[in-house]
């Protein structure tokens, strides 16, 4: 519906023809570039726009376009969350996101799954390594979130240790 409407409003295509199907041309760019990989980061980070932009501001990302923009979108991601934790705006965990997004607590989130709530805890704090998890807790966690193990996974980069 976003995209609909950005190509309606930058009048790129008319409606009645968006609506039949037709495709619409266009020219990808720098700028078409930073969009997507700043709403990629949003989507998977779940931070809103505003957190995304006081650690790396739209400009700079547009920068970043030579280096990354033949790279996957998670590489921009985990050069968020690097950044992120170098500036002391500690992001939130993948598996804080995911709890978020579904409205419940960590004591609710630990009843459902069948987890301690000190483990869930020291997985949010990052006191625990959320990625040497048992699967079965992994499993039980995502089954409640209704998402992916992977979800739940951190890019060895938010972690301290050493990057691969």
């Amino acid at each position: 519906e976003l995209a609909y409407a950005v190509v309606v409003a930058a009048g790129m295509a008319e409606p009645e023809l968006l609506a039949r199907g037709k495709p619409v041309d266009y020219v990808p760019s720098p700028e078409y570039w930073c969009g997507w990989v700043l709403a990629y980061c949003q989507w998977r980070t779940c931070d809103t726009f505003a957190q995304i932009e006081r650690v790396l501001p739209a400009e700079e990302a547009l920068s970043l376009y030579h280096p990354l923009h033949e790279a996957s979108e998670e590489r921009f991601v985990e050069l968020y969350l690097e950044r992120a934790r170098s500036a002391g705006a500690v992001a939130l965990t993948r598996l804080q996101r995911q709890h978020r997004l579904l409205g419940i607590t960590q004591r609710e989130l630990s009843l459902r799954a069948g987890v301690n709530l000190r483990t869930l805890q020291q997985y949010e704090n990052r006191s625990k390594d959320v990625n040497r998890a048992a699967a079965s807790t992994l499993l039980a966690l995502s089954r409640v979130l209704g998402c992916r193990i992977e979800d739940l996974l951190e890019p060895r980069s938010t972690l301290g240790g050493p990057t691969e």
